[in-house]
């Protein structure tokens, strides 16, 4: 899922989309609204905030925690907790 909300690039955004069934949208919207992911980002719960202010705000979160990349990347659907 990290992937995903990480990349910029157009190519790989439409092949993890059709791999983790999910737009880039739904993934930063899930990790705010569904996860811990939500104390680093309190002022975007409840759907506040355009796509990519929220995504701007979550990567900033997940880097400003140092979180490897690798960790916590597995997202299958909207209701599976990855991790």
């Amino acid at each position: 899922m990290w992937r995903l909300i990480f990349t910029d690039n157009p190519a790989d955004i439409a092949r993890l989309q059709t791999e983790l069934d999910g737009t880039q949208a739904e993934a930063v919207d899930f990790m705010i609204e569904e996860t811990c992911w939500s104390e680093d980002v309190p002022q975007f719960v409840g759907g506040k905030g355009t796509a990519p202010e929220r995504r701007k705000a979550l990567r900033t979160a997940y880097v400003a925690n140092k979180q490897p990349l690798g960790s916590r990347l597995i997202f299958q659907k909207p209701s599976y907790l990855p991790f």
